[in-house]
């Protein structure tokens, strides 16, 4: 059980760490030149230049809830406080309209939900992907990046990271235990770490053969080399957590039983 708790938190730690790196790379910082969104052409009824008379909206709908230490309402993904999508700011009017759009996260979830604009009339906008949020300052016309501020991380962030990652080893192992069997023989071959870690040179000259890697014997003493430097290497030891445990076994309890390491939640049948 210890063993299958190791495979599951070390396989869910290399993803937290590979995110953490990502994070600091600044990968996540828009860049200071604007990228615009792609999408498909445009494809609806040109603007048609005719005079409009502003209808603005009256009663309920127009009041707003102010704060004195936040922005107007109006200028929220959703709206207002009630989330309700009625926007109570006036829509553009006069001729020549332009639409301009730009890239904010290379992540799932990247946008600027909250958006406002300092007295000078630079845009400040909230932006945000599933790893957490931060304060962006454009330039409002060009929408150049002028500066940054990356926002505290709330506890809750990192429970959706887990969820997100449990939720992607999910998916890939189903696909995977689905599809098996529609690999080549000659281009799949399974090692259990275990086996692989007491004779690396032997396995690796396995893989070279079994996957037709090229010539095996050329690549030896490099190989030979870089297991003499990491000889010293330490697994990654962890305290069992019984909470994180029961959330893989539950996610991945069937994946785990498959590559037969253990027996499957009852909960959570194989696929």
């Amino acid at each position: 059980m210890a063993r299958l708790l190791k495979i599951g938190i070390g396989s869910l730690v290399a993803l937290l760490l590979a995110l953490i790196v990502v994070l600091r790379s600044g990968l996540l910082t828009p860049g200071k030149e604007p990228i615009p969104i792609a999408g498909k052409p445009f494809a609806g009824e040109h603007f048609v230049n005719y005079p409009v008379t502003p209808q603005p909206l009256t009663g309920f709908a127009a009041r707003q809830i102010l704060h004195p230490f936040m922005a107007f309402e109006g200028g929220g993904l959703h709206g207002n406080a009630y989330n309700s999508d009625v926007h109570v700011t006036g829509g553009p009017l006069g001729n020549d309209l332009q639409v301009k759009s730009r890239s904010v996260s290379p992540l799932p979830g990247g946008l600027c939900p909250t958006i406002t604009f300092a007295r000078s009339g630079l845009i400040v906008a909230m932006c945000a992907s599933f790893l957490g949020f931060e304060l962006n300052l454009f330039e409002p016309h060009s929408l150049d990046l002028l500066a940054t501020h990356k926002l505290v991380t709330r506890p809750s962030t990192f429970e959706a990271a887990v969820d997100f990652a449990l939720y992607q080893y999910q998916g890939y192992m189903e696909g995977f235990l689905k599809a098996k069997h529609r690999i080549a023989s000659k281009h799949f071959i399974e090692i259990r770490y275990e086996d692989f870690v007491t004779d690396r040179m032997r396995w690796l000259g396995i893989l070279y053969e079994k996957l037709e890697l090229g010539d095996f014997v050329a690549m030896a003493g490099p190989l030979a080399e870089y297991i003499r430097r990491t000889e010293h290497y330490e697994p990654h030891r962890f305290a069992e957590d019984p909470v994180l445990k029961a959330r893989i076994d539950a996610k991945l309890g069937f994946a785990i039983a498959a590559l037969g390491y253990g027996t499957a939640p009852a909960s959570t049948p194989p696929c």
